[in-house]
Protein backbone atom coordinates (compact mmCIF):
# COMPACT_ATOMS: atom_id res chain seq x y z
CA UNK A 1 0.00 0.00 0.00
CA UNK A 2 2.84 2.41 0.87
CA UNK A 3 4.41 1.60 -2.48
CA UNK A 4 1.19 2.61 -4.32
CA UNK A 5 0.97 5.87 -2.37
CA UNK A 6 4.61 6.62 -3.22
CA UNK A 7 4.03 5.87 -6.93
CA UNK A 8 0.86 8.01 -6.92
CA UNK A 9 2.72 10.91 -5.21
CA UNK A 10 5.54 10.76 -7.76
CA UNK A 11 3.02 10.66 -10.62
CA UNK A 12 1.19 13.73 -9.23
CA UNK A 13 4.45 15.61 -8.76
CA UNK A 14 5.63 14.87 -12.30
CA UNK A 15 2.24 15.69 -13.84
CA UNK A 16 1.94 18.96 -11.95
CA UNK A 17 5.47 20.08 -12.84
CA UNK A 18 5.04 19.07 -16.47
CA UNK A 19 1.89 21.20 -16.73
CA UNK A 20 3.49 24.31 -15.25
CA UNK A 21 6.69 23.84 -17.25
CA UNK A 22 4.70 23.90 -20.52
CA UNK A 23 2.81 27.07 -19.64
CA UNK A 24 3.89 30.18 -21.49
CA UNK A 25 5.31 32.88 -19.18
CA UNK A 26 2.14 34.97 -19.30
CA UNK A 27 0.19 32.06 -17.78
CA UNK A 28 2.45 31.63 -14.75
CA UNK A 29 2.20 33.21 -11.34
CA UNK A 30 0.05 32.59 -8.32
CA UNK A 31 -3.49 31.66 -9.22
CA UNK A 32 -5.07 33.71 -6.43
CA UNK A 33 -3.90 36.93 -8.10
CA UNK A 34 -5.69 35.95 -11.31
CA UNK A 35 -9.11 35.06 -9.91
CA UNK A 36 -11.80 37.52 -10.88
CA UNK A 37 -13.81 38.52 -7.77
CA UNK A 38 -17.14 38.25 -9.61
CA UNK A 39 -16.34 34.73 -10.83
CA UNK A 40 -15.23 33.74 -7.35
CA UNK A 41 -18.43 35.09 -5.79
CA UNK A 42 -20.62 33.37 -8.35
CA UNK A 43 -18.79 30.14 -7.64
CA UNK A 44 -19.88 30.47 -4.03
CA UNK A 45 -16.58 31.04 -2.28
CA UNK A 46 -16.48 34.85 -2.31
CA UNK A 47 -12.80 34.66 -1.34
CA UNK A 48 -10.07 36.32 -3.34
CA UNK A 49 -6.63 36.65 -1.85
CA UNK A 50 -5.79 40.38 -2.00
CA UNK A 51 -2.38 41.50 -3.13
CA UNK A 52 -0.12 43.02 -0.51
CA UNK A 53 0.37 46.77 -0.53
CA UNK A 54 3.75 47.85 -1.73
CA UNK A 55 5.73 50.74 -0.26
CA UNK A 56 6.36 53.95 -2.21
CA UNK A 57 10.11 53.25 -2.18
CA UNK A 58 9.43 49.94 -3.88
CA UNK A 59 7.55 51.90 -6.57
CA UNK A 60 10.70 53.99 -7.05
CA UNK A 61 12.81 50.83 -7.38
CA UNK A 62 10.39 49.49 -10.01
CA UNK A 63 10.70 52.73 -12.01
CA UNK A 64 14.50 52.62 -11.87
CA UNK A 65 14.44 48.99 -13.01
CA UNK A 66 12.04 49.94 -15.84
CA UNK A 67 14.33 52.82 -16.86
CA UNK A 68 17.23 50.39 -17.35
CA UNK A 69 15.01 48.00 -19.29
CA UNK A 70 13.72 50.84 -21.52
CA UNK A 71 17.26 52.02 -22.24
CA UNK A 72 18.45 48.50 -23.06
CA UNK A 73 15.49 47.19 -25.07
CA UNK A 74 13.78 50.32 -26.40
CA UNK A 75 10.23 51.59 -26.52
CA UNK A 76 8.44 48.82 -28.43
CA UNK A 77 9.72 45.86 -26.41
CA UNK A 78 9.30 47.81 -23.17
CA UNK A 79 5.66 48.60 -24.00
CA UNK A 80 4.89 44.91 -24.43
CA UNK A 81 6.70 43.81 -21.28
CA UNK A 82 5.41 46.67 -19.10
CA UNK A 83 1.81 45.74 -19.99
CA UNK A 84 2.22 42.00 -19.26
CA UNK A 85 0.82 41.29 -15.75
CA UNK A 86 3.21 38.37 -15.25
CA UNK A 87 6.33 40.44 -15.96
CA UNK A 88 8.73 41.65 -13.31
CA UNK A 89 7.17 45.11 -13.67
CA UNK A 90 4.07 44.11 -11.74
CA UNK A 91 4.77 43.69 -8.06
CA UNK A 92 2.14 43.33 -5.35
CA UNK A 93 -0.25 46.21 -6.18
CA UNK A 94 2.31 48.14 -8.28
CA UNK A 95 2.26 48.61 -12.04
CA UNK A 96 3.90 51.04 -14.45
CA UNK A 97 2.61 53.96 -16.46
CA UNK A 98 4.53 55.63 -19.27
CA UNK A 99 3.65 58.99 -20.79
CA UNK A 100 5.20 61.04 -23.53
CA UNK A 101 6.02 64.68 -22.81
CA UNK A 102 2.66 65.79 -24.28
CA UNK A 103 0.63 63.61 -21.89
CA UNK A 104 -0.13 60.72 -24.24
CA UNK A 105 -0.22 57.36 -22.44
CA UNK A 106 2.21 54.83 -23.88
CA UNK A 107 1.67 52.24 -21.13
CA UNK A 108 -0.88 51.85 -18.35
CA UNK A 109 -0.42 48.62 -16.46
CA UNK A 110 -3.97 48.43 -15.09
CA UNK A 111 -6.14 50.13 -17.70
CA UNK A 112 -5.19 49.52 -21.34
CA UNK A 113 -8.02 51.83 -22.46
CA UNK A 114 -5.75 54.77 -21.52
CA UNK A 115 -3.03 53.69 -23.97
CA UNK A 116 -2.59 55.96 -27.01
CA UNK A 117 -4.86 58.63 -25.48
CA UNK A 118 -3.77 62.08 -24.46
CA UNK A 119 -4.41 62.33 -20.73
CA UNK A 120 -3.27 65.94 -20.30
CA UNK A 121 -6.68 67.05 -19.01
CA UNK A 122 -7.31 63.95 -16.88
CA UNK A 123 -8.33 64.76 -13.32
CA UNK A 124 -7.69 62.63 -10.27
CA UNK A 125 -10.54 61.66 -7.96
CA UNK A 126 -10.28 65.01 -6.12
CA UNK A 127 -10.49 67.06 -9.34
CA UNK A 128 -6.77 67.86 -9.68
CA UNK A 129 -5.11 67.88 -13.11
CA UNK A 130 -2.39 65.48 -12.01
CA UNK A 131 -1.08 64.63 -15.51
CA UNK A 132 -0.52 68.33 -16.10
CA UNK A 133 1.32 68.42 -12.76
CA UNK A 134 3.47 65.45 -13.83
CA UNK A 135 4.41 67.11 -17.13
CA UNK A 136 5.26 70.41 -15.44
CA UNK A 137 7.43 68.60 -12.88
CA UNK A 138 9.26 66.63 -15.57
CA UNK A 139 9.93 69.85 -17.53
CA UNK A 140 11.81 71.18 -14.47
CA UNK A 141 13.63 68.04 -13.33
CA UNK A 142 14.46 64.48 -14.40
CA UNK A 143 12.76 62.72 -11.49
CA UNK A 144 10.46 63.41 -8.60
CA UNK A 145 7.38 62.53 -6.57
CA UNK A 146 3.75 63.58 -6.83
CA UNK A 147 0.70 62.73 -4.76
CA UNK A 148 -2.79 62.29 -6.17
CA UNK A 149 -6.01 60.38 -5.51
CA UNK A 150 -6.94 57.39 -7.62
CA UNK A 151 -9.27 54.42 -7.55
CA UNK A 152 -7.52 51.38 -6.16
CA UNK A 153 -8.06 48.66 -8.77
CA UNK A 154 -8.29 46.02 -6.03
CA UNK A 155 -10.46 47.67 -3.38
CA UNK A 156 -12.32 50.00 -5.79
CA UNK A 157 -11.96 52.73 -3.15
CA UNK A 158 -10.53 56.20 -3.82
CA UNK A 159 -7.13 56.27 -2.15
CA UNK A 160 -4.15 58.57 -1.86
CA UNK A 161 -1.32 57.53 -4.14
CA UNK A 162 2.32 58.61 -4.07
CA UNK A 163 4.08 58.18 -7.42
CA UNK A 164 7.72 58.29 -8.36
CA UNK A 165 8.44 59.62 -11.86
CA UNK A 166 11.57 59.41 -13.99
CA UNK A 167 12.16 61.13 -17.30
CA UNK A 168 13.80 58.88 -19.87
CA UNK A 169 14.45 60.84 -23.06
CA UNK A 170 11.06 62.13 -24.23
CA UNK A 171 9.12 59.76 -21.98
CA UNK A 172 8.12 59.62 -18.34
CA UNK A 173 8.05 56.30 -16.50
CA UNK A 174 6.01 56.33 -13.32
CA UNK A 175 4.77 54.03 -10.61
CA UNK A 176 2.64 54.87 -7.61
CA UNK A 177 1.90 53.21 -4.31
CA UNK A 178 -1.30 53.63 -2.32
CA UNK A 179 -0.49 55.31 0.98
CA UNK A 180 -2.39 56.09 4.15
CA UNK A 181 -4.08 59.50 4.24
Amino acid sequence: MKFLILIFSIFCFITCNARTAKQPPEMGGPIFNKVDPEISKSAGSGFVMPKKRAHALTAKDLVLMAEKFWQEYGKEKSKIVFMRPTSQFFYQDLYLCVLDMEGKAIVHGQDPSFVDKNLYNLKDSKGNYFIKEILELMQRQDSGWITYYWRNYETHEIEKKKAYLKRVGNYIIGCGAYVEN
